[in-house]
Formats: structure tokens, sequence, C-alpha cells
């Protein structure tokens, strides 16, 4: 075969190790991004659900406020301010809670109805207890949530006042910051 077959047969033989590389490099570079678009999704599942579950925790808080009076209406105030609460923070037309997320209107209406689904069965206590467990700045604004609900209809009834020192304690939250807030928004704490 002579010295052009020896290089050509090495030209052959290093081409398909050099294409053999690259497949194995191509093959590690997908397995790669794979794994980072796998890890995409599940952090984008891991958001979604977190926001579902901070939506839940909050319409939770202000359904047990509204209710602790026991005079929860959709005709009166409270009922008014709860609805224009979820329109405007939560779900209303921009569904402000998922703007970052890019869904499809497919997927806001699924977690749209997962989330309202807490008006009629609210999360229990303990559940909002384990969700907020380490995070004081967040167990501080629902208890102000609750009272922002509480003051809805103006008047603070003894069972809502109850309601919110019970809160306060499930949530873990001092008797001096729940009575700075209560001081805050002058709520009497009798």
């Amino acid at each position: 075969m002579g010295l052009f077959g020896d290089v050509f047969g090495l030209a052959v033989a290093t081409s398909v190790d050099i294409y053999n590389e690259e497949k194995k490099r191509i093959s590690q570079e997908q397995k790669r991004l794979e794994k980072e678009a796998a890890n995409r999704e599940e952090q984008r599942n891991f958001i979604i659900n977190s926001d579902i579950m901070f939506a839940k925790t909050l319409i939770s808080v202000w359904v047990y406020t509204f209710q602790s009076d026991g005079i929860f209406e959709d005709t009166g105030k409270e009922f008014e301010f709860f609805k224009n609460l979820c329109d405007d923070f939560l779900l209303g037309e921009d569904k402000k809670i998922f703007l970052d997320l890019n869904l499809t209107d497919a997927e806001l209406d699924e977690y749209e109805e997962i989330i309202l689904d807490a008006i009629e069965k609210p999360l229990p206590i303990s559940e909002i207890k384990s969700f907020t467990k380490g995070d004081n700045e967040f167990r501080l604004a629902l208890l102000q949530q609750a009272i922002w609900c509480a003051k809805a209809d103006e008047v603070v009834e003894k069972t809502e006042m109850k309601f919110l020192k019970d809160l306060a304690k499930e949530l873990r939250i001092s008797a001096m910051d729940r009575d700075l807030l209560f001081k805050k928004h002058e709520i009497t704490t009798a």
C-alpha cells in the first residue's frame, strides 16, 4: 500500500478517533444541558408550588379572620375587602403572583383554581405554621394582614380580637411584637 496507504489509514483512524471524541463530548454536553433543563424545570416547579402555598396561606388567614366574628357574607364590607384583596394582590387580571413565570393561560387557570380552593377549605393553622417556620417577617406580615381584615368592617369584635391573639400565639409571635402591631393599627388588647 505504501506511504499513501499508511497516511490515509492514519488519517481515517485519527478522524474516527476525533469523531468519537467529539461525539462523546457532544453526548456529555447534551447530558449536562438536559440536567440543567431538568434543574430549571425542578426550580420552576418549586417556585410555582411555593407561590401557590404562599397564596393559599394568605387566603386561609384572610378567611379565618373574616369568619372569626361569625359575619362573613357576600354582601358585607368584609367580603368586599376580601374580594379586592384576592383580585388586586393575587388573582386579578395580571395574576401578579405568577408574573415572572411565563405561564400559559391553562396553567394560570389551573393554579388559580387550586389557590381559590383555600376559600372553601382553608389550610389548617398547623400547615400555615409549618410554612412560615423560621420566617419571622412573614409571620408578622400575616398577623398584619389578619389585623387589616379584622378592621375591614371598621369594628374589631371580641371574637376577632381573640382570633388575632390566638393567631399570634400559634405563629409564635411574641406578645411584645403582637402588641406593637395592635398599637400601630389602633387595636386595643382588652
